[in-house]
């Protein structure tokens, strides 16, 4: 449970007992209590539990307001003449709700329905002191404000108010359009009421529908409102309501485009499409996604409005780098800095500066990348915007990190996490800390990686980022991978898929199938592994997920491979392959020709494994990428010492273990002595071989890797 939660919890539990106190302690006097709650799931618990506690004692009733005629005064009058004990009792608890459902809004209506009831009490209050009972009257955040000033005299008889905190999701500040309700005369409004329900402008879109027509031009702005407080609400739901409410969203941003559309509100579209596309890009529906944005470009070309141009090339930019179509995110990500620099806005030039990093990284031209970042970084700097500057810092952390220089990752991601921590960025500081998991889970050392997964796992759900607490079980489940833990990684692989399928995102879905299908494999179940590939595959060509697929077909490759089916296993990797190439993912080209060099290394065609490694080899030199440089080296080794070419395959090894060495990978650093100790053993040079095998004991040791310990154990034994 996070810290806020727990302190609501605290709160609300002390306003319960102060209630209890007051209930209790009432001896034969009118005693109005005043509770204050938004939530009805919440309201409901806390009736029921005082009803429980008191029942014994204390008789307890209730009664809902009558929506026509809301008078506390009649509808206690009411109980008592139905429930004749009440007359001979001097002590019951009357509970009365139904103040929630009293709407602030009125369609041809001199008073709107709250109004009446504040009026009621004010002019009836002295009716009131008939009644000897403790009145427990139920109302909302914004009744509270307003009952202080329409019913001052009733206000002034309230023996206590208790305020029990949930989130007010269900309401949007009236402020926002307020003018377009005053705008119909047929509508009474109080315009001091802070908030407007959910519920109360449904009933109005409803009758304003029926009363004026569904072209009503103003309907669009109300449909709009609507929608955004579906959106906003899901900050504040469980998970289980979450695809509902996106859907809802989703509709009347629907209803307000088409309205838009037919009615030529120009400003009012411009809103709405940016608004959908964000809602279809989050669910990762990007052909929809780039519907909508496309639809957004041409109306802000059409009326001259540059800035939202800026942002429409920025946002289809976003689609296509996550759709893994680099060079048409390029394309966009340029034209949107282009105009970012010609109207002179400098945090939106470095927001693309960013952008562009992103895809280069994903391109694999780390050198590229950095630039971009640093140029974000300067800007960041220049201006004081230390969000920017954490998450360029970020940024750069991702390439060094990507290129094994894992020190320097280190620092970049620890600069982004002070910084974040700083400012009170919660997500950037989560982001952070999934960097750091990163690398110390590449640099072998995986309970550091698992206690910074943790971290970033619970801030995710502290601030209640479902996507985010989904990759955060992925990069754990990954972890427990590593360890041989099969059964605990298929566990947290499960949580983050059932995450994503409850928030409706597709590639998060897709990623966790295709980890689960890793983890299967690694377990032999090969029929279920390519059962997870093939769901993860479906999704990703739906979805137009280019660089997922190819991941897909790669990890089909690995099973394959595994099953002994060499044939089938190059047919994927190459399918891998050819869409890697297509999009320009050279680090994920690279990544091809080393799955590939495996398959040939297994059929024992080693010179054909020895051109793939070499193809592999020559790309990690291109982009920089140390890490997998080493593991070329390592596998060219491997091929050698297959040949008998027992000098050439420890030079591999030792070129390896040198790059291990430099970026710091201590468990890469181990697999290579212990290569060099298999290779020195073939060499019959016994003294060599047995201090590589102690070399890669004591690392394993030191990383807790007590399989890998035994495996030197062994192998030192048949010295």
């Amino acid at each position: 449970m996070n810290n806020e939660t727990s302190s609501i919890i605290d709160q609300n539990e002390r306003e319960y007992e102060g209630l209890i106190v007051s209930l209790e302690a009432n001896q034969e006097r009118l005693n109005i209590l005043i509770c204050v709650c938004d939530q009805e799931k919440l309201r409901e618990e806390i009736i029921e539990r005082y009803s429980k506690e008191l029942e014994p004692v204390i008789p307890c009733y209730r009664i809902d307001l009558d929506q026509k005629e809301p008078s506390l005064r009649a509808a206690i009058a009411s109980l008592v003449s139905r429930k004749p004990e009440l007359l001979q009792s001097k002590n019951a608890v009357i509970t009365t709700t139904g103040v929630e459902k009293l709407h602030s809004i009125e369609w041809q209506q001199e008073k709107s329905e709250l109004d009446k009831f504040f009026g009621y009490l004010q002019w009836t209050r002295e009716g009131l002191r008939e009644f000897p009972y403790s009145i427990v009257l139920w109302v909302t955040s914004t009744v509270e404000v307003n009952l202080r000033k329409k019913s001052p005299d009733f206000w002034s008889w309230r023996k206590g108010v208790f305020r029990f905190i949930s989130s007010p999701s269900n309401f949007l500040p009236c402020q926002e359009f307020l003018p377009i309700l005053q705008s119909f005369d047929e509508i009474t409004i109080d315009k001091d009421i802070p908030l407007i329900s959910k519920e109360d402008l449904l009933e109005l879109i409803e009758q304003i529908e029926v009363n004026k027509g569904k072209k009503e031009p103003r309907l669009a702005s109300l449909y709009a409102s609507l929608a955004k407080i579906y959106n906003l609400r899901l900050l504040n739901l469980p998970l289980s309501d979450y695809r509902q409410e996106l859907l809802l969203a989703i509709e009347y941003y629907q209803k307000a485009i088409n309205l838009q559309k037919e009615l030529n509100l120009e400003l009012d579209l411009v809103a709405s499409l940016d608004s959908l596309a964000g809602i279809y890009y989050f669910l990762r529906e990007y052909q929809k996604a780039i519907e909508f944005y496309q639809q957004h470009l041409a109306i802000t070309r059409k009326i001259g409005d540059r800035m939202g141009e800026a942002k429409s090339y920025n946002n289809l930019g976003n689609v296509y780098e996550s759709l893994g179509e680099y060079q048409k995110a390029i394309e966009f990500y340029q034209q949107s800095l282009a105009i970012k620099r010609e109207i002179g806005d400098r945090k939106s030039e470095a927001k693309s500066y960013m952008g562009l990093g992103n895809v280069y990284y994903s391109l694999g031209e780390y050198q590229k990348a950095i630039e971009f970042y640093q140029q974000s970084l300067a800007i960041s700097q220049e201006i004081g915007d230390r969000g920017g500057e954490a998450y360029s810092y970020m940024g750069l952390g991702n390439v060094y990190y990507s290129l094994g220089e894992y020190q320097k990752a280190i620092e970049f991601y620890q600069q982004s996490l002070a910084i974040s921590q700083e400012i009170g960025d919660r997500g950037g500081e989560a982001y952070s800390y999934m960097g750091l998991g990163n690398v110390y889970y590449s640099l072998g050392e995986y309970q550091k990686a698992i206690e910074f997964y943790q971290q970033s796992l619970a801030i995710s759900q502290e601030i209640e980022d479902p996507s985010r607490e989904a990759k955060s079980y992925n990069n754990l489940g990954a972890v427990y991978d590593s360890l041989g833990e099969y059964q605990k990684a298929i566990e947290f692989y499960q949580q983050s898929l059932a995450i994503s399928q409850e928030i409706g995102d597709r590639g998060g879905e897709a990623k966790s199938y295709n980890n689960l299908g890793n983890a299967y494999d690694f377990l032999g179940k090969y029929q279920k592994a390519i059962e997870f590939h093939q769901q993860s595959l479906a999704i990703e060509r739906e979805i137009g997920d280019r660089g997922g697929e190819a991941k897909s077909y790669g990890n089909l490759g690995n099973v394959y491979q595994s099953l002994g089916k060499y044939q089938k296993a190059i047919e994927f990797h190459q399918q891998s392959l050819a869409i890697k190439r297509e999009i320009g993912d050279r680090g994920g080209e690279e990544k091809s020709y080393n799955n590939l060099g495996n398959v040939y290394y297994s059929l024992g065609e080693y010179q054909k494994a020895i051109e793939f490694y070499q193809q592999s080899l020559a790309i990690t030199r291109e982009i920089g990428d140390r890490g997998d440089e080493a593991k070329s080296y390592g596998n060219l080794g491997n091929v050698y010492k297959s040949l008998g070419e027992y000098q050439k395959a420890i030079e591999f090894h030792q070129q390896s273990l040198a790059i291990k060495r430099e970026i710091g990978d201590r468990g890469g650093e181990a697999k290579s002595w212990f290569n060099l100790g298999l290779t020195y053993y073939q060499l019959k040079r016994i003294s060599e071989a047995e201090e590589a095998y102690l070399q890669a004991r004591e690392l394993y040791q030191a990383l807790g890797l007590a399989a890998d310990v035994q495996k030197c154990d062994r192998a030192i034994r048949q010295l």
